[in-house]
């Protein structure tokens, strides 16, 4: 479905905003990932910076 979902929105040139507590689901279909803790953004990157040396986030997604 994800997969879908990442077409879907490929095809219309638009937006969508998913929130899960799946980081696998994010990182699937998503070209930004935007991590909230405590309710402050700690976290706004691009899908290509995930794999940097981030210590905190690697944590979160693994």
């Amino acid at each position: 479905m994800l997969a879908q979902v990442k077409q879907l929105a490929t095809q219309f040139g638009t937006t969508i905003l998913m929130v899960t507590h799946h980081p696998e689901d994010a990182v699937a279909i998503a070209d930004q990932v935007l991590l909230i803790d405590e309710g402050k953004v700690k976290y706004h990157l691009n899908i290509d910076q995930l794999s940097a040396n981030n210590e905190s986030l690697k944590d979160y997604i693994s």
